[in-house]
């Protein structure tokens, strides 16, 4: 009789294989758990357990109740579940964590992918970028489309210009605001901070009716203050800010702001008025 040769399928293993079967490991491993766990109840229950509650008070019975001992079975797994549990915790919070961040990243795609303009119509907001800096010269690198901290249901072009951030409304195509980050002032001591003060909130004044065409007397309510460097309380930075206390939005009350540095660069611009 001729010999027959049976083919097998040779089936590789997928990742998708790999986290079905972690799965059902740890669905096991905590079924397990929670059964051993109710053994090792009801045994610590009857170790423990006077004898006349459980058996009857022959001096045999109560004695062989005295000598019995915990199965070693049961008290190696109470050993193993107490050495994984804090590793699968770990592990099962980091894929929860990886799941997060990769739905997170795909509606960022998917919300660029629709909410994001034509080149051609950014071309707008490059040529406002380009006024407010007043250099014609500069490049600006358009970046991505974001919702507004202050209303989401707006969103907010960013552009890359070197080391500064500027940040485009779509519907207007003005700089709602603008950051350099790092940027800190040479250290002056306090006689010459408060004149610094002075002469940088008429400065702020100036900057965001110039930039914005706001006048910020129609907001009396503001919030000025300057940084200090460490314990030695000398002024590095300053920052004046209007507020419309009339409403709020997401992030409090809106408001227009710049920021200088004690050697007068500027180093933060913000205008959340429109939102």
């Amino acid at each position: 009789m001729p010999k027959v040769k049976l083919k097998g399928s040779k089936r590789k293993i997928k990742p998708i294989h790999i986290v079905i079967g972690l799965f059902l490991f740890i669905a096991v491993f905590f079924s397990m758990k929670s059964e051993v766990g109710k053994q090792v109840n009801v045994l610590g229950e009857e170790y423990h357990r006077p004898s006349i509650q459980v058996y009857d008070a022959s001096p045999s019975s109560s004695s062989s109740i005295a000598n019995e001992k915990p199965w070693p079975a049961l008290e190696l797994s109470k050993k193993l579940i107490a050495l994984l549990e804090p590793l699968i915790k770990q592990f099962m919070g980091q894929v929860l964590q990886m799941k997060q961040d990769q739905e997170y990243y795909k509606d960022v795609v998917q919300y660029e992918s629709v909410i994001s303009r034509s080149e051609e119509e950014r071309q707008k907001a490059i040529e406002s970028i380009r006024v407010f800096a007043e250099n014609n010269a500069v490049n600006p690198i358009y970046e991505k489309t974001i919702k507004s901290e202050c209303n989401w249901d707006l969103s907010i072009e960013v552009y890359k210009v070197d080391k500064s951030e500027y940040q485009v409304d779509p519907r207007t195509n003005k700089v709602v605001a603008f950051h350099i980050p790092g940027m800190i002032g040479t250290v002056v001591d306090s006689v010459r901070a408060q004149v610094l003060f002075d002469s940088f909130e008429i400065k702020a004044r100036e900057f965001i009716k110039s930039k914005s065409g706001v006048n910020v007397k129609e907001y009396p309510n503001s919030q000025h203050h300057y940084n200090t460097d460490g314990e030695k309380r000398m002024t590095t930075n300053y920052s004046f800010e209007w507020l419309d206390t009339s409403r709020r939005i997401k992030t409090g009350y809106p408001g227009i702001g710049v920021s200088y540095t004690s050697d007068g660069a500027v180093t933060d611009f913000h205008n959340t008025l429109d939102f």
